[in-house]
C-alpha cells in the first residue's frame, strides 16, 4: 500500500468514525492523538464546532461592504497569499453584509478566519461563524465586560499579581484584546495555533480563553513583577507577546494547566456569564457592578452545592452583626465581627488570624478545594461598606481565593424557603424574619 492509499484509508476511518452514532469526544481525541493531515484535522474541527456546512452554495458573488477597504487591510497584515486573501475577504464582507454589522480594524475575525483558509467556501464560513457564537467572548474592546470579569479571576487565583498591574494602570483591556477577539491566534505559528484550536475544541469549554490568559500571567509573574521601573503601555506590550513564543510542544501542559485553574474556579465565573459572553442572544446584563467589584462574587445556590461537582466548596466567613449570625448561618460558617476592625484592631487581628488558620486547616485536613474563602453580608448597603473593608484587609494580605456572595444573606433565606430551618444553623424564625424583611427590596 502506498502513502496516498495510506492517506486515503485513514481519512476513510476517520470519516466513518464521525459519521458513527458512537463516536464521541474521547474517541475523537485519541484518533487526534495518533496524528492526522490537515484535511482530517478540518474534519475534526467541523465535527467538534457541530459544523455540516452552510447552506450557502453560490460564493460566485460580487464583494460588496461599505468597510470593504477596513476588511482588505486587515486580510493583508495577516496573510501574503492571494488565494486565502480573496476567501476571507469575500466571507468577512459577506458575514458582515449577512449581520447587517460593521467591520471594525483589527476586531480579530481576520485572525480567526486564517486557520480555516483550507476549507472550501461554505465549511469555512460556517465554522468562522460557530467559532464566533460559541467561543469568542463577546465585547472585546477597551473597557470591555470580559476584562472586569478576567480582571477578578486573576485577583482571585493571585491577587499580588493583579494588585501590581492595578498599580501600574495596566488593566486586562490593554494586553489581552488580541488573545481573546483572535483565540490567541496572534503571530503564534500555524502548527501552534492548530494544537491550541484542537484542544481547545475537544475540551469543549469557551471560558477556556479566560484560563488561558491566566496561565499566561501566572507562569510568567516573577518577569512581570520585575517590570518595576516600567510604565503600564510597556508592561501590556510585552505580556502581549508572551504566547508569540509557544512551541507545539507547550501546549499539552498550557492546556492542561489551563483545566487546572478551571476547576478550581467557582462555578459561577462559568454559569453567571455564559449567555452574556457567547451566543447571538445575550440575556439580561449581571455585568453592570463588575468593574467596581471589590472581589469575584458568586451565587449564593453554590455555597449550598457539595464537591462532587466542582473543585471549588468554601470557608464561609460571616460578616453580618453577631445576633444577625446567632439568628442562623450556613452550616460550617465563622463569624468575623467587621465592627471590631475600627473598635478592637487587636481582637480584629485576632480574629483574622483564626479565619486563615482555619482556611489552612480546612486545606491540610481535607483537599486544596476547600481552601476558598466567601464572605457574607447583610446585603445592605451601610453594613455591607464594613465587609468590603474586611474583603480589601485581606486582599491586602495577598490571600488567595477570596469572593463574596452575591446579595448576602438575604439571597441565602430566600433561596433555601421552606428547608431554611435544615439549611441553617441556630435559625431563629422571629427573629431571622425580621432581618431579612428588613433587607431592602431587589
Amino acid at each position: 500500500m502506498d502513502d496516498d492509499d495510506i492517506l486515503q484509508s485513514e481519512l476513510q476511518e476517520l470519516e466513518d468514525l464521525l459519521r458513527s452514532p458512537e463516536c464521541t469526544v474521547s474517541k475523537i481525541e485519541q484518533f487526534y492523538q495518533n496524528g492526522v493531515n490537515t484535511v482530517e484535522l478540518m474534519l475534526l474541527w467541523k465535527w467538534l464546532l457541530g459544523v455540516a456546512g452552510s447552506s450557502i452554495t453560490d460564493w460566485d458573488i460580487p464583494v460588496e461592504h461599505k468597510d470593504l477597504d477596513i476588511i482588505t487591510d486587515d486580510v493583508l497584515q495577516i496573510s501574503d497569499m492571494p488565494e486565502e486573501q480573496e476567501k476571507m475577504i469575500k466571507i468577512l464582507s459577506y458575514y458582515c453584509t449577512a449581520r447587517n454589522t460593521r467591520y471594525k480594524a483589527e476586531c480579530g475575525w481576520a485572525e480567526v478566519l486564517l486557520p480555516l483558509t483550507s476549507l472550501s467556501y461554505g465549511d469555512m464560513y460556517a465554522c468562522f461563524y460557530a467559532l464566533l457564537s460559541k467561543f469568542v467572548p463577546r465585547n472585546c474592546k477597551a473597557d470591555g465586560k470580559p476584562f472586569h470579569l478576567f480582571r477578578l479571576l486573576l485577583l482571585y487565583h493571585d491577587p499580588e499579581l493583579c494588585a501590581f498591574l492595578d498599580t501600574k494602570k495596566c488593566p486586562p483591556d490593554m494586553y489581552a484584546q488580541r488573545w481573546f477577539r483572535s483565540l490567541y491566534v496572534g503571530k503564534c505559528e500555524v502548527q501552534v495555533i492548530r494544537e491550541v484550536w484542537t484542544r481547545y475544541l475537544l475540551q469543549g469549554d469557551p471560558f477556556l480563553v479566560f484560563y488561558l490568559a491566566l496561565v499566561i500571567l501566572v507562569n510568567a509573574r516573577d518577569v512581570i513583577l520585575d517590570m518595576d521601573n516600567c510604565g503600564g503601555t510597556e508592561i501590556a506590550t510585552k505580556i502581549t507577546a508572551f504566547p508569540d513564543n509557544l512551541s507545539v510542544e507547550d501546549i499539552e501542559d498550557f492546556v492542561s494547566l489551563a483545566k487546572y485553574y478551571g476547576e478550581r474556579t467557582p462555578l459561577s465565573f462559568r454559569h453567571d456569564y455564559h449567555s452574556q459572553l457567547f451566543g447571538n442572544a445575550p440575556t439580561e446584563s449581571s455585568f453592570a457592578s463588575l468593574s467596581q467589584a471589590l472581589c469575584l462574587p458568586i451565587s449564593v445556590s453554590e455555597l449550598l452545592q457539595k464537591t462532587a461537582e466542582q473543585g471549588v466548596s468554601y470557608l464561609v466567613v460571616d460578616c453580618r452583626p453577631l445576633d444577625q449570625f446567632d439568628s442562623g448561618h450556613l452550616h460550617g460558617a465563622v463569624h468575623l465581627d467587621p465592627d471590631t476592625m475600627l473598635s478592637d484592631p487587636a481582637m480584629f487581628t485576632t480574629n483574622v488570624a483564626t479565619v486563615l488558620l482555619t482556611q489552612r486547616k480546612t486545606f491540610l485536613e481535607d483537599d486544596v478545594s476547600l481552601n476558598h474563602l466567601c464572605f457574607m453580608g447583610t446585603s445592605r448597603e451601610e453594613e455591607d461598606q464594613l465587609l468590603n473593608m474586611v474583603v480589601a484587609h485581606f486582599l491586602h494580605r495577598k490571600t488567595q481565593f477570596v469572593s463574596s456572595a452575591r446579595d448576602g444573606y438575604k439571597a441565602l433565606h430566600d433561596l433555601l424557603e421552606e428547608n431554611v430551618d435544615i439549611g441553617l444553623e441556630g435559625h431563629d424564625t422571629v427573629n431571622v424574619l425580621c432581618v431579612v424583611k428588613n433587607n431592602p427590596p431587589d
